[in-house]
């Protein structure tokens, strides 16, 4: 009964750029835990950086203070790297995961619609907008996400856990609910959350 949203850590496609040795080894001290070591790296990033690239460091640097659970450090920084880049979906994703977990729910869903007005095929992005269509009450279009969701990535046992729970919980629908943790038992068998809901 538990639904749990999803944050990016890492970004897919670090640049070429001056900036790059330096968020990649901030990603490879996130990696290890050693978050304070990979925010000294990024201080020492060169400051004169283009736009995009001061994107990034400021995305590295709300991924490291959300990694070190300072939400309002974090979201500081995430704000920064849509201001300085209003296309980098991560840092909309991530802001938005910070929104989730401080009960900025009309923030995220802000946020999560801008994902999927940039990427309509970012199942993570649809997921984390069903949580925040639940907690504002609005388990019908969290439903929808959900199956958006599942549309685009059919494999994802997070989310067929989660729209099982919606379905169990908020939308009385249990035959629907079995279906979804037959498939994610199917397709996690070593998973027990499947199987506990069950």
């Amino acid at each position: 009964k538990h639904l749990e949203p999803t944050c990016r850590i890492r970004r897919m496609d670090v640049m070429e750029n001056r900036a790059a040795p330096y968020l990649e080894k901030c990603e490879a001290l996130l990696s290890e835990g050693n978050i304070d070591h990979a925010i000294a790296v990024l201080q020492a990033s060169p400051a004169n950086l283009v736009p995009e690239e001061s994107s990034e460091v400021q995305f590295h640097f709300g991924l490291c203070f959300m990694m070190k659970q300072d939400m309002a450090t974090a979201l500081e920084h995430f704000s920064q790297s849509i201001e300085l880049n209003q296309l980098h979906t991560a840092a909309l994703f991530n802001r938005a995961a910070v929104y989730l977990q401080t009960g900025n729910f009309q923030g995220a869903l802000t946020d999560l619609n801008r994902c999927i007005e940039i990427d309509p095929q970012d199942p993570e992005a649809f997921q984390n907008r069903g949580f925040a269509k639940i907690q504002m009450q609005n388990a019908t279009g969290a439903l929808e996400d959900f199956d958006h969701a599942i549309g685009i990535d059919p494999g994802n046992y997070g989310v067929l856990n989660n729209r099982a729970n919606l379905l169990l919980n908020a939308l009385n629908d249990p035959d629907r609910a079995i279906l979804d943790l037959n498939a994610a038992i199917q397709l996690c068998p070593n998973e027990y959350v499947s199987y506990k809901n069950r």
